[in-house]
Protein backbone atom coordinates (compact mmCIF):
# COMPACT_ATOMS: atom_id res chain seq x y z
CA UNK A 1 0.00 0.00 0.00
CA UNK A 2 2.72 2.28 1.11
CA UNK A 3 4.20 1.60 -2.31
CA UNK A 4 1.71 2.11 -4.38
CA UNK A 5 0.54 5.18 -3.01
CA UNK A 6 3.82 6.85 -3.49
CA UNK A 7 4.11 5.56 -7.15
CA UNK A 8 0.40 6.91 -7.94
CA UNK A 9 1.97 10.32 -5.96
CA UNK A 10 4.71 10.50 -8.45
CA UNK A 11 2.51 10.14 -11.34
CA UNK A 12 0.16 12.20 -10.44
CA UNK A 13 2.63 15.04 -9.79
CA UNK A 14 4.28 14.98 -13.01
CA UNK A 15 1.04 14.87 -14.88
CA UNK A 16 0.05 18.30 -12.78
CA UNK A 17 3.45 19.76 -14.19
CA UNK A 18 2.79 19.00 -17.15
CA UNK A 19 -0.44 20.97 -17.67
CA UNK A 20 0.84 24.14 -15.84
CA UNK A 21 -1.09 23.59 -12.53
CA UNK A 22 1.32 22.72 -10.26
CA UNK A 23 1.94 25.94 -8.32
CA UNK A 24 -1.76 25.62 -7.27
CA UNK A 25 -1.39 21.72 -6.42
CA UNK A 26 1.95 22.78 -4.34
CA UNK A 27 0.80 23.25 -0.53
CA UNK A 28 -1.52 19.83 -1.20
CA UNK A 29 1.25 18.00 -2.33
CA UNK A 30 3.29 18.86 0.96
CA UNK A 31 0.80 17.55 3.24
CA UNK A 32 0.33 14.52 1.68
CA UNK A 33 3.71 13.70 1.23
CA UNK A 34 4.44 14.30 5.17
CA UNK A 35 1.27 12.07 5.70
CA UNK A 36 2.47 9.37 3.47
CA UNK A 37 5.86 9.27 5.61
CA UNK A 38 4.54 9.27 8.70
CA UNK A 39 2.30 6.20 7.78
CA UNK A 40 5.38 3.96 6.51
CA UNK A 41 7.31 4.85 10.33
CA UNK A 42 4.32 4.31 12.08
CA UNK A 43 3.98 0.76 9.89
CA UNK A 44 7.52 0.02 10.24
CA UNK A 45 7.45 0.39 13.97
CA UNK A 46 4.84 -1.76 14.65
CA UNK A 47 6.31 -4.91 12.43
CA UNK A 48 9.50 -4.46 14.42
CA UNK A 49 7.92 -4.75 17.89
CA UNK A 50 5.76 -7.65 16.66
CA UNK A 51 9.19 -9.21 15.64
CA UNK A 52 10.96 -8.72 18.94
CA UNK A 53 9.12 -11.09 20.73
CA UNK A 54 10.66 -14.58 21.29
CA UNK A 55 9.22 -18.16 20.16
CA UNK A 56 7.42 -19.65 22.83
CA UNK A 57 6.91 -23.75 23.03
CA UNK A 58 4.99 -25.65 24.66
CA UNK A 59 7.38 -27.77 26.69
CA UNK A 60 11.30 -28.11 26.69
CA UNK A 61 11.59 -31.10 24.12
CA UNK A 62 10.07 -29.20 21.68
CA UNK A 63 11.94 -26.08 22.13
CA UNK A 64 15.33 -28.21 21.76
CA UNK A 65 14.12 -29.84 18.56
CA UNK A 66 12.97 -26.60 16.91
CA UNK A 67 15.61 -24.38 17.91
CA UNK A 68 18.23 -27.20 16.48
CA UNK A 69 21.36 -26.94 18.51
CA UNK A 70 21.15 -30.40 20.21
CA UNK A 71 19.30 -33.44 18.88
CA UNK A 72 18.71 -37.03 19.41
CA UNK A 73 20.08 -37.66 16.08
CA UNK A 74 23.52 -36.96 16.88
CA UNK A 75 23.33 -38.10 20.99
CA UNK A 76 23.49 -34.25 22.00
CA UNK A 77 20.03 -34.00 23.45
CA UNK A 78 18.04 -36.66 25.75
CA UNK A 79 14.81 -36.09 27.61
CA UNK A 80 14.61 -37.75 30.88
CA UNK A 81 11.53 -36.09 31.85
CA UNK A 82 9.62 -33.18 30.95
CA UNK A 83 11.46 -30.63 33.37
CA UNK A 84 15.10 -33.18 32.79
CA UNK A 85 17.41 -32.66 29.90
CA UNK A 86 20.56 -33.83 28.83
CA UNK A 87 22.43 -31.76 26.43
CA UNK A 88 25.72 -33.01 25.71
CA UNK A 89 27.86 -29.65 23.41
CA UNK A 90 30.92 -30.99 21.21
CA UNK A 91 34.05 -29.53 22.78
CA UNK A 92 37.59 -29.35 20.19
CA UNK A 93 39.47 -32.69 20.61
CA UNK A 94 42.85 -30.14 21.22
CA UNK A 95 40.77 -28.41 24.20
CA UNK A 96 42.47 -28.54 27.90
CA UNK A 97 40.74 -29.07 31.16
CA UNK A 98 39.73 -25.32 31.88
CA UNK A 99 38.34 -24.51 28.52
CA UNK A 100 36.32 -27.94 28.61
CA UNK A 101 35.11 -27.05 31.96
CA UNK A 102 34.06 -23.22 30.48
CA UNK A 103 32.11 -24.98 27.32
CA UNK A 104 30.22 -27.14 29.95
CA UNK A 105 29.32 -23.72 32.16
CA UNK A 106 28.67 -21.46 29.27
CA UNK A 107 26.20 -24.65 28.10
CA UNK A 108 24.34 -25.08 30.98
CA UNK A 109 23.83 -20.55 31.36
CA UNK A 110 22.61 -21.13 27.77
CA UNK A 111 20.19 -23.59 28.17
CA UNK A 112 18.71 -22.47 31.38
CA UNK A 113 18.00 -19.13 30.14
CA UNK A 114 16.58 -20.33 27.40
CA UNK A 115 14.21 -22.98 29.03
CA UNK A 116 12.77 -20.15 30.77
CA UNK A 117 12.42 -17.56 27.69
CA UNK A 118 11.03 -19.86 25.08
CA UNK A 119 8.51 -22.19 28.14
CA UNK A 120 6.52 -21.40 30.55
CA UNK A 121 8.38 -24.14 32.60
CA UNK A 122 9.18 -22.83 36.63
CA UNK A 123 12.50 -25.14 37.16
CA UNK A 124 14.40 -26.96 35.03
CA UNK A 125 16.83 -30.26 35.52
CA UNK A 126 20.13 -30.01 33.40
CA UNK A 127 23.25 -32.21 33.04
CA UNK A 128 25.45 -31.26 30.80
CA UNK A 129 27.99 -34.32 29.39
CA UNK A 130 30.45 -32.45 26.93
CA UNK A 131 31.34 -34.81 23.79
CA UNK A 132 34.59 -34.77 22.03
CA UNK A 133 33.86 -33.53 18.70
CA UNK A 134 34.70 -36.10 15.80
CA UNK A 135 34.50 -35.89 11.87
CA UNK A 136 32.60 -38.88 11.95
CA UNK A 137 29.82 -38.60 14.87
CA UNK A 138 29.69 -42.38 15.50
CA UNK A 139 33.75 -41.18 16.86
CA UNK A 140 32.01 -38.91 19.41
CA UNK A 141 32.70 -39.63 22.90
CA UNK A 142 30.76 -38.68 26.16
CA UNK A 143 33.45 -37.25 28.69
CA UNK A 144 31.98 -38.35 31.55
CA UNK A 145 34.61 -36.61 33.37
CA UNK A 146 33.40 -33.18 33.39
CA UNK A 147 29.57 -34.12 33.82
CA UNK A 148 27.71 -31.11 35.16
CA UNK A 149 24.22 -31.41 37.00
CA UNK A 150 22.02 -28.79 38.41
CA UNK A 151 18.51 -27.69 39.33
CA UNK A 152 17.53 -24.03 38.36
CA UNK A 153 14.60 -21.69 39.28
CA UNK A 154 12.88 -19.22 37.04
CA UNK A 155 13.28 -16.87 39.70
CA UNK A 156 16.71 -17.08 39.77
CA UNK A 157 17.11 -16.89 36.08
CA UNK A 158 15.25 -13.50 36.47
CA UNK A 159 17.60 -12.08 39.28
CA UNK A 160 21.21 -13.65 37.81
CA UNK A 161 20.00 -12.17 34.08
CA UNK A 162 18.69 -8.70 35.81
CA UNK A 163 22.28 -8.25 38.27
CA UNK A 164 24.91 -9.34 35.30
CA UNK A 165 22.93 -8.31 32.46
CA UNK A 166 21.59 -5.19 33.65
CA UNK A 167 17.97 -6.94 31.59
CA UNK A 168 15.19 -8.86 31.29
CA UNK A 169 14.98 -13.10 30.19
CA UNK A 170 13.35 -12.09 26.91
CA UNK A 171 16.14 -9.39 25.93
CA UNK A 172 18.40 -12.32 25.92
CA UNK A 173 17.41 -13.01 22.45
CA UNK A 174 16.98 -11.07 19.29
CA UNK A 175 19.19 -10.38 16.84
CA UNK A 176 20.03 -9.61 13.28
CA UNK A 177 21.90 -10.74 10.48
CA UNK A 178 22.34 -8.52 8.09
CA UNK A 179 18.89 -6.49 7.78
CA UNK A 180 17.23 -9.91 8.87
CA UNK A 181 15.80 -9.83 12.02
CA UNK A 182 15.96 -13.43 14.18
CA UNK A 183 13.99 -12.77 17.79
CA UNK A 184 15.39 -16.44 18.59
CA UNK A 185 19.08 -15.38 17.88
CA UNK A 186 21.46 -14.85 21.50
CA UNK A 187 22.29 -11.43 21.50
CA UNK A 188 25.28 -9.33 23.16
CA UNK A 189 22.94 -9.53 26.76
CA UNK A 190 23.30 -13.53 26.47
CA UNK A 191 27.37 -12.64 26.07
CA UNK A 192 27.32 -10.97 29.20
CA UNK A 193 26.07 -13.96 31.32
CA UNK A 194 28.42 -16.96 29.64
CA UNK A 195 31.65 -14.74 28.02
CA UNK A 196 34.90 -15.13 30.31
CA UNK A 197 34.41 -12.05 32.64
CA UNK A 198 30.70 -13.43 34.21
CA UNK A 199 30.83 -16.98 33.64
CA UNK A 200 31.81 -18.36 37.20
CA UNK A 201 29.55 -15.84 39.15
CA UNK A 202 26.86 -16.29 36.86
CA UNK A 203 27.14 -20.23 36.88
CA UNK A 204 27.72 -20.74 40.71
CA UNK A 205 24.70 -18.12 41.20
CA UNK A 206 22.21 -20.24 38.97
CA UNK A 207 23.36 -23.93 40.39
CA UNK A 208 24.10 -23.24 43.73
CA UNK A 209 27.56 -24.46 43.05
Amino acid sequence: MKLNSLYSYFLVFSLLLSIGTFSSCASGTETTTEETTEEVTVTNETVDTDQEAPTKFANLDEMIMDLGDYSTDNNTYEKISDTQIRISPAVPASADDAQIQDIVKASMISMAMRAFIHTDATEVNIKVVPQKASMNPEDAKMMEKYMVEGTVTRQKAEEVTKQYAGTDLNSLVGNKIGDLFRADMPNDNLEKLRGNENLNAVFDALTGK
